[in-house]
């Protein structure tokens, strides 16, 4: 009898563990040169050349709300003086130059990237933002599966920064970190005798039935919309700028 528990017990934390979330929050690598500190950060500056989307999963807006965030979160550990955010510097170098930059960066033509940026007078670092995983494991599900035992909700992220020194096109700051809040959430949760089970197939099906309606008059051209910032991309970018050197921390 005492077996039979055991094993109860053990099938059932396997079950239980087979719905739970487990959020990936690990920097893949991550490496900063030992001379890069805040003294020189204040004196050079940082230029935010803004995000690439390896994805192609964010919009126009939605890439500026990356950008701005990034420049809010690094503000608070180096001073926004000490930045020179996206269109600050578009305006400052023209949108001809600053695209030159940017396409080189996404090549990761580091080399001809600091020969390029040479010119610039006002900043001597600059930062590159990678995206290089936007799913939302929500919009994935197809309709006809959210009713069964597991559905999945949430969204992973791939993101990398790298701060380049324009005088060498040495990456002296930078790193990649996966973070995913991807949970399962698990339905049809069967209690035998349970008098209450034909009222929860109702309730689900009178959901289905509102899921379609809405589905029928609503338009899929979000492009996997965030609306405001979605709150793991804030996590992600919050990480990053922890671990800039900071007068203040």
């Amino acid at each position: 009898m005492k077996k039979f528990n055991y094993l109860f017990i053990y099938l059932y934390t396997l079950l239980l563990l087979g719905c739970a979330s487990f959020p990936n929050d690990d920097f893949t690598y991550f490496s900063q040169k030992a001379d890069f500190n805040i003294a020189q950060i204040s004196v050079d500056k940082i230029s935010i050349i803004g995000i690439l989307d390896d994805t192609k999963t964010l919009s126009s807006k939605q890439k500026q709300q990356v950008t701005q965030q990034v420049f809010t979160a690094f503000a608070n550990r180096v001073d926004a003086e000490n930045l020179i955010d996206t269109e600050q510097l578009a305006l400052q170098i023209g949108t001809n130059y600053y695209h030159q930059l940017k396409q080189l960066a996404n090549n990761e033509n580091f080399n001809q990237f600091a020969q390029l940026a040479s010119q610039l007078k006002t900043t001597r670092y600059l930062l590159i933002i990678r995206l290089t995983n936007n799913t939302d494991h929500g919009a994935q599900q197809q309709l006809n599966g959210f009713l069964d035992d597991c559905g999945y909700y949430g969204r992973s992220i791939g993101l990398t920064m790298r701060i380049i020194d324009r005088t060498n096109g040495a990456e002296i700051w930078g790193g990649h970190l996966n973070k995913s809040n991807k949970t399962n959430n698990c339905h049809n949760e069967t209690v035998w005798g349970n008098s209450n089970n034909t009222n929860n197939e109702k309730e689900s099906l009178a959901w289905l039935a509102a899921l379609l309606v809405v589905s029928a008059i609503t338009t899929d051209d979000t492009n996997n919309n965030l609306g405001d910032l979605d709150p793991l991309f804030s996590e992600v970018i919050n990480k990053f700028a922890q671990r800039l050197p900071s007068f203040y921390h």
